[in-house]
């Protein structure tokens, strides 16, 4: 059996924020370790830990180096997501890494975990700690690429509703299509659905961009932008 040799320090920091975020950039990684290492200490980190099987990497579009646990990495962190590296799946996290990021930055957005299919009953793609009129309340995100069929669809919404972890759940879209479709589903289901649910459309959504204040937000059958829901 391989003996397992635990991370510790600014490596076990390392581990914590990609178990947190699923995938980052080598960059975005430096920006939040900033206080701990410099850019060439935290390189030659992770080439540590890449060696030892902890992380992995991968290189897209414009050069860019992302970064992953693998399931060995999974397996010394509190709650880390191992990792399916498909291009679907790569395309789905990025993209969610990079929403969920960009929302904890809102002022009433206080932190945020990407989760799987472990992590709850229902899996959304990460959860959000918000806060409105001084009450905290916990936000469920899932991010759609995609259209899922009409039965299955309403099957979540109906689950999400009746499940009281979460206060609200929000949808985030790319495609304007696919907003319309889950609006139109959404507008026949009961106040209850309708009151939880809320929708939201990017169309300019990237792997390295992504404007929450700007979107067009859809809830209890209104068009309405983020601040008057979240604010």
């Amino acid at each position: 059996m391989e003996k397992i040799i635990l991370p510790l320090g600014s490596y076990e920091k390392i581990l914590s924020q990609l178990e947190k975020w699923k995938v980052l950039s080598l960059k975005d990684l430096c920006t939040m370790m900033a206080n701990q290492v410099g850019y060439k200490g935290l390189s030659k980190q992770i080439k540590k830990l890449e060696e030892q099987g902890f992380v992995s990497s991968l290189i897209i579009q414009d050069k860019s180096k992302f970064l992953y646990l693998t399931n060995k990495g999974v397996t010394v962190t509190a709650g880390g997501v191992s990792y399916d590296k498909s291009e679907e799946n790569l395309n789905h996290d990025l993209k969610c890494s990079l929403v969920l990021r960009e929302f904890i930055k809102y002022k009433n957005f206080i932190d945020g975990q990407m989760l799987d299919d472990r992590s709850d009953r229902i899996s959304p793609d990460a959860k959000i700690v918000a806060k409105k009129n001084n009450n905290e309340y916990v936000l469920a995100l899932e991010l759609e690429l995609n259209q899922k069929s009409k039965d299955r669809i309403k099957e979540k919404f109906k689950k999400y509703s009746s499940n009281d972890a979460y206060s609200y759940v929000l949808y985030v879209f790319q495609k304007p299509e696919v907003m319309s479709t889950y609006s139109k589903i959404l507008g026949g289901m009961s106040n209850e659905i309708q009151n939880k649910i809320i929708l939201l459309l990017d169309a300019n959504l990237s792997i390295f961009k992504f404007d929450y204040e700007l979107a067009d937000c859809f809830f209890k059958g209104e068009h309405r932008n983020f601040e008057s829901i979240f604010g």
